[in-house]
């Protein structure tokens, strides 16, 4: 009995295997602080085809304008993209009828069911559920590659391209350190730091200062290692007191021109003790340019900032001693101690002109920024490193007084979170509000009457006028007495009585709305010194007569509305 004919594949089929031998599943990608970045799906979960499709998308968005532009933030966007793939297997293995193989076939329905996974999801790090923040980035992270993706349905494009909403951000307190252990910190950074200063400028003497033909071993053995990172024979790293029968160091060996990870990390502490500078600005720093002895120009990056992400900070020697030189000082020696590590990318064709440069024990080639920062011997006892404690602890310098580098709604969440400097901004806003009503009461020229002295046909919302055919400054008959009424404050003509107190409650209770809703600064030129007025004006009123008058606030706060908003009453 002759069974059915095999149902036999398209002409030009090929499996999964074969087709992911035929793409791409892994780029090399240029950071800002790695010269050569692999971003490699070979061995991640979800389809070969969509991984493929995944990697190109990656590319192409490292390599826009708004992409990923640090290791830190490729390695979030692939935890993410995990995340992605990991779900697309689950969905396959749920629906086998109708596979997720490429993202041509992802609708707006899969997007949605993603992101309400991701808050159901549980990290393949730490086991447990995502934190809200988490769940967010690794949603942002999906939207950014998937965006770069041309193979996306247009409807699927449109749900991708949908803002998610911000996750709560926990206020965590950052306490300073003492000054005690500021100046631990400090001291230690820079003994640390400047022997390792000693140890490069010296070797670099000794490489630059003899002529090939009398060159010694030494001289020799580094300019191999400038070269090539190792010397070239045992010989070269006997020269360098890096080999031990029959074992030798490479890293003893580099760090005669190159600085160590804990190095580096000093170079980064002295930066901060003295420009209050945070990891990101520090890790994406140019070399400084010297614009006159002890006075050098360093151009920082703040990719957060958007737009306004450059700017050149002018740093001068400020008081420079034996043992404490000047800031500019400081990073001319970090340039010093940095510059070869910036030779030899060059030689090997990766030129950089960051600031801080560094070799690891275990990377090919020097690596851009910082490391991580974590505890180092350096360290006084006890003490655990900080950076956002430390910036916060420079005098002057951490947490300004004024939002000057941050924009407002940054520079407030620094303040909440500094006890002391919020304790501070309280302190001056206190003394700032006091000195305004102090100099409200003392310029407060407005007499009050009685009420049959004040004729109620010539009150004007919150005033009463003495003479509404003349303004002492037109000469001409009044008409700001309902739609500029605050105005009346500042006129020779105003009076006040009893009468007037409710409506004069009520325009302080809705100036007081208007603060918490404008900005501070409008508010602040528009509204202040009319409400310090007649804060001032309702203190010269008896007790019993502010409580009489509070009764009757209610009625009066629709016309003070109106006024206010240069609307007329129905």
């Amino acid at each position: 009995m002759r069974g059915r004919r095999a149902v036999l594949p398209q002409k030009g089929w090929k499996s999964d295997e074969e087709q992911a031998d035929a793409v791409a599943l892994k780029v090399t990608l240029r950071l800002e602080d790695a010269v050569s970045y692999s971003f490699d799906l070979t061995r991640a979960a979800g389809p070969s085809r969509m991984r493929a499709q995944i990697v190109s998308a990656v590319a192409s968005h490292c390599a826009s304008e708004s992409g990923w532009r640090r290791v830190s933030s490729v390695s979030h966007g692939k935890r993410g993209v995990s995340s992605w793939l990991r779900w697309i297997d689950e969905v396959n293995l749920q629906r086998p009828e109708h596979p997720i193989l490429e993202l041509s076939q992802v609708t707006a329905l899969d997007v949605v069911a993603f992101r309400r996974h991701l808050r159901e999801d549980v990290s393949a790090f730490t086991k447990r559920p995502l934190s809200a923040s988490s769940a967010r980035g690794f949603a942002v992270a999906v939207n950014s590659v998937l965006l770069q993706s041309q193979e996306l349905h247009q409807t699927t494009h449109n749900e991708v391209r949908k803002r998610i909403g911000d996750a709560p951000r926990p206020l965590v307190r950052v306490a300073r350190y003492s000054p005690d252990e500021f100046r631990e910190i400090r001291n230690s950074a820079r003994r640390v730091f400047s022997a390792a200063h000693h140890r490069i400028v010296t070797s670099v003497a000794e490489m630059e200062g003899h002529g090939a033909a009398e060159a010694t071993g030494r001289a020799n053995a580094l300019r191999e290692v400038l070269r090539t990172g190792v010397p070239s024979s045992n010989q070269g790293y006997r020269e360098l007191h890096a080999f031990a029968y029959p074992n030798v160091s490479k890293s003893r060996a580099r760090r005669w021109l190159f600085l160590t990870a804990e190095e580096l990390l000093a170079a980064a502490v002295l930066i901060a003790c003295r420009r209050g500078l945070n990891l990101a600005p520090m890790a994406l720093a140019h070399r400084p340019y010297e614009h006159e002895k002890g006075v050098v120009q360093l151009d920082l990056d703040k990719p957060r900032r958007g737009p306004d992400r450059f700017w050149p900070e002018i740093v001068p020697d400020e008081e420079p001693s034996e043992l404490d030189p000047g800031d500019a000082t400081t990073l001319v020696m970090i340039e010093e101690a940095t510059q070869p590590a910036r030779d030899h990318l060059a030689l090997v064709g990766a030129p950089t002109e960051r600031l801080l440069v560094w070799w690891s024990n275990s990377s090919r080639q020097p690596l851009l920024g910082l490391a991580k920062p974590r505890t180092a011997a350096w360290l006084p006892g006890g003490v655990i490193l900080s950076f956002p404690r430390l910036r916060r602890s420079v005098p002057g310098k951490g947490v300004a007084k004024e939002p000057t580098d941050h924009d407002v709604v940054t520079y407030l969440r620094y303040t909440r979170t500094d006890p002391i400097a919020l304790a501070q901004q309280q302190l001056e806003g206190a003394k700032g509000i006091q000195d305004a009503r102090d100099r409200a009461r003392s310029e407060l020229h407005i007499k009050i009457l009685r009420n049959r002295d004040a004729p109620a046909q010539n009150d004007a919302v919150i005033a009463n006028c003495s003479n509404p055919e003349e303004n002492p400054r037109t000469k001409t008959p009044c008409t700001l007495g309902f739609f500029s009424f605050l105005s009346c404050l500042e006129c020779g003509n105003a009076a006040t009585s009893v009468r007037l107190l409710p409506a004069q409650l009520a325009t302080i209770y809705v100036l007081e709305q208007f603060r918490s809703s404008l900005d501070g600064k409008a508010w602040e030129q528009r509204f202040a010194r009319s409400y310090y007025t007649l804060t001032a004006m309702v203190e010269r009123h008896s007790a019993t007569e502010v409580s009489d008058a509070e009764k009757l606030v209610a009625q009066h706060m629709p016309r003070v509305m109106a006024g206010l908003r240069m609307e007329a009453p129905r």
